[in-house]
Order: C-alpha cells, then structure tokens, then sequence
C-alpha cells in the first residue's frame, strides 16, 4: 500500500476507489489508473481532500509533492501571526524565563554567529553567480591588452 493509498485509508471508510472517484467528480477509470500506475495527481488528491472535507496537506505529504520542512516555517509564522501581543509576550517570558544557551553569551559572540549564518545563506543564494576576487582581464585600449607570454 502506497502512502498515498494509506492517507486515503484514514478518511474512505467503506468507499470504493470507483466512489472516491464519483464523490470527487473524476472519472473513476482516471483514479483507477492513476492509483496503479502511482501517478497520483496533485489536482486529483486536492480534488478528493475537497471532497471529503479533509485538509489536503497530508495527500501532498504522501505524494512527496512537499516534504515536512515546507510545513515548518510556514506553520510556525501562520501561528505566530494568530498569536495576539499577550500571547506572543507570555510566549517570549517564558523562553527567556527557561533560559538558553544564547542569553547565557555576550551579544557581541552571538552577533557574530548571526552574521556567520546570514553569510553562508546568501552564499548559498548566490552559488554559482558569485563574483571571484581574480585580477580583471585586460581589454582592448588597456596596457598590457593582446601581449603574450
């Protein structure tokens, strides 16, 4: 059983693949194939989520079309932007209240860390792109331009 097929499992009960297809509006022969062939769409798993009032996430997770660190940083600032200044302020307390190995360091050591991790990230985005510190080329109208060894 496919995870895909396994994430059907939880919401189906007792319908068929044929009437999974019907309530969703596809043609059964389409997720007949699309189940056997493990081709599974992403419109034809958010069709299905739609029609049974279930969220279509975890089809997605199954079809591998996201992985769970798409989900992360998305949830984590939905859920911060729901929490109202008192929930976010109480959430902050606490934190600094359980202490961590950061609020124990000079702010000095952990800037320097911060700028660490920001450098790497934008060496990262700029990967291949990125200019090298070798002398310029001479061009025509420079001294030096067309000399040979």
């Amino acid at each position: 059983m496919t995870k895909f097929e396994q994430w059907l499992s939880s919401f189906r009960g007792h319908d068929s693949d044929r009437q999974i297809a019907l309530n969703s509006g596809l043609p059964p022969t389409t997720l007949a194939r699309q189940l056997r062939e493990e081709t599974v769409t992403v419109e034809t798993a958010v069709k299905i989520a739609r029609a049974y009032q279930v969220s279509a996430v975890p089809g997605l997770l199954a079809l591998d079309i996201l992985i769970e660190q798409d989900l992360e940083g998305y949830a984590a600032q939905m859920k911060m932007e729901l929490l109202s200044d008192e929930q976010l302020a109480a959430e902050v307390l606490k934190r600094m209240k359980r202490g961590s190995e950061v609020w124990n360091r000079p702010i000095s050591h952990v800037e320097d860390d911060l700028k660490q991790i920001r450098d790497q990230r934008e060496a990262q985005d700029l990967g291949a792109f990125a200019a090298d510190s070798s002398p310029d080329e001479p061009e025509e109208g420079d001294e030096g331009f067309g000399e040979g060894p």
